[in-house]
């Protein structure tokens, strides 16, 4: 569920508390770890993923993922840079001998389109 509403309290009027009351305080934790903060660098946010968990970390991982295949079929620069500094942080924060298929398809994403990243 929290991969469906990781957006919401930056996109809409909905809070943080009327998550916990709808979807329970765990969901409303994985929310708030994804939720990018005014002036918050990526890696900030990302390693708020990584204190909270794996399941937030995973979150943050198909997001990104997500948002890179988006931005590929728009041919939106702007996000395909955006997700390719992304990925090697969160990879960087794969839990040793946690293996989640998440980040398996992270990396096979990644180089399709690093050269992209070179100049950044």
């Amino acid at each position: 569920m929290a991969g469906l509403l990781h957006d919401t309290t930056e996109d809409t009027h909905t809070t943080l508390e009327e998550i916990a009351d709808l979807f329970g305080q765990e969901v409303a934790d994985l929310v708030d770890a994804n939720s990018k903060r005014e002036g918050e660098k990526t890696r900030e946010m990302i390693d708020r993923c990584v204190a909270l968990g794996e399941e937030a970390l995973i979150v943050k991982a198909a997001d990104v993922m997500e948002n890179t295949i988006y931005a590929q079929k728009q041919k939106w620069d702007t996000g395909i840079e955006y997700s390719l500094k992304a990925i090697p942080m969160i990879l960087e924060k794969e839990p040793e001998g946690f293996s989640d298929p998440i980040f398996e398809e992270l990396k096979a994403l990644r180089p399709a389109h690093w050269w992209r990243c070179q100049g950044l």
